[in-house]
């Protein structure tokens, strides 16, 4: 059902995800705003550990520029500076759960998945990172659609590599984008409105998988400008 002249609507990428899965489903999430019971879980979640993750990448790259700094920077020190912002952020939000052996734990854990994806990243080729966790809003008539871009790296030629990082072990297949109606519209949307906002020339699409089972790479790209592999 289309939005009336009164009606206005805000969100992010899950709403346009929602309406390509089940338009249905996104009219009683979206408009009704009635949501499924939420699952119990005990100790610390997976959304809760994702977080503190994204937490810890997003510091570890605000100290890191490029490729050569990534190459010659004290990489201890920046690993161990990103996972305690991680903790922080879980000790703050869950006090019962963050003891102080609990906190050792994690941070170790975290500080692991960082060092391996640093090593990935150094094989890449020469990059610059010039966008860090950039928001971005853009009006659709009465739908008002706003996203944070976790990272933009310029390559050769001056083409752009939009990255998204993943912290979950499952996601939706690259592949699936191209489908008519994709079940995940995250990454396309971030594409668009990157492009449309007068960012440099977004050649590659990619998800950064920083987990416990994997530490890589998944993307659409033009050029192998990104990493031979994709």
């Amino acid at each position: 059902m289309p939005l009336s002249k009164e009606e206005s609507l805000e969100g992010g990428a899950s709403l346009i995800t929602d309406q390509s899965n089940c338009p249905f489903r996104a009219f009683a999430k979206n408009r009704l705003k009635l949501e499924p019971e939420p699952s119990l879980e005990t100790g610390l979640s997976k959304m809760a550990r994702g977080t503190a993750l994204h937490i810890a990448l997003e510091h570890l790259f605000e100290r890191i520029n490029s490729s050569d700094e990534l190459k010659t920077a004290d990489l201890d020190m920046f690993t161990g500076y990103a996972s305690t912002k991680a903790i922080e952020h879980l000790a703050k939000h869950f006090r019962d759960i963050m003891t102080p052996q609990f906190q050792l734990i994690e941070k170790q854990r975290i500080k692991e998945l960082l060092h391996k994806f640093i090593e990935v990243e150094k094989n890449r080729p020469p990059f610059n990172i010039i966008v860090r966790e950039q928001p971005l809003s853009q009006n659709y008539e009465n739908l008002l659609l706003k996203v944070r871009i976790d990272r933009i790296d310029r390559v050769e030629n001056d083409s752009a590599i939009l990255i998204d990082y993943k912290t979950g072990k499952y996601t939706i297949s690259t592949h699936n984008w191209m489908d008519d109606r994709p079940e995940d519209m995250q990454l396309p949307l971030y594409y668009t409105m990157a492009t449309s906002n007068n960012f440099e020339q977004v050649n590659s699409v990619t998800i950064a998988h920083v987990n416990a089972e994997k530490i890589g790479y998944s993307g659409i790209a033009k050029t192998e400008s990104f990493s031979p592999r994709d």
